[in-house]
């Protein structure tokens, strides 16, 4: 007997294999971050043992301070990757590009109240974001020119592609740069970044030019 699956019926299957597989993952990461941590608190009482015994200086105590540091680092990746997974993903459509990610520190900390601007060529925006706690942010971005006074770039043809950069501005340590990537604004699909700032903000480069830049169907998050 030939069984016969339904084309509607097909792409629920495939819907719900995706949630499975991101609750799975998601469930794995936080298992990741609790094993972690009791092996960061195991270390620490051990690297104190040892400094006691041998001297902080000792090469028992430094090869355990070197372990906790490697740990340390493993732990804002962890982090890092809990956070990722919580950021819902939002819906893309034929008349918006969803823009959403993070800014952060070189440290790898989230940066609050910073506003994410995406920048046409003439300096335009098409869409801004004000960073909220863990530094994320989540904003939409035109697929379609539009008349001057939506902010689309004047003389812009209507088929024209929208393209743009991610402008960064924190006005508490006085900081604003611009991303180099250049982004373009296709229909169905989405970005996600984690946007550094840097310790010294780097000259603001040329706007873009009206070139297709590569963007993924489903902008995969950071691994």
């Amino acid at each position: 007997m030939r069984v016969t699956t339904k084309p509607d019926e097909t792409a629920k299957t495939l819907a719900g294999s995706a949630t499975i597989a991101d609750k799975l993952r998601s469930s794995l990461v936080q298992l990741m971050a609790t094993m972690a941590g009791a092996e960061r608190a195991a270390l620490d009482v051990e690297q104190k043992r040892l400094a006691a015994k041998y001297g902080p200086d000792s090469p028992q105590a430094m090869t355990a301070a070197a372990r906790r540091q490697v740990l340390e680092l493993e732990r804002i990746a962890i982090d890092a990757d809990v956070i990722r997974q919580s950021i819902p993903t939002p819906d893309t459509g034929v008349d918006r590009f969803p823009v959403y990610g993070r800014v952060l520190t070189r440290t790898g900390d989230g940066v609050l109240r910073a506003t994410v601007t995406a920048v046409d060529p003439s300096g335009a925006d098409l869409g801004h974001a004000v960073t909220a706690d863990l530094g994320v942010f989540s904003f939409q971005v035109p697929t379609k020119a539009k008349p001057p006074s939506t902010g689309i770039a004047a003389g812009a043809a209507p088929d024209a592609p929208i393209v743009f950069q991610l402008r960064v501005v924190e006005r508490k340590s006085n900081l604003s740069f611009t991303n180099d990537e250049v982004f373009e604004a296709i229909p169905e699909r989405m970005a996600y970044r984690e946007i550094v700032i840097p310790d010294e903000p780097a000259p603001t480069p040329a706007p873009p030019k009206q070139t297709r830049a590569a963007a993924s169907k489903k902008a995969p998050k950071p691994r």
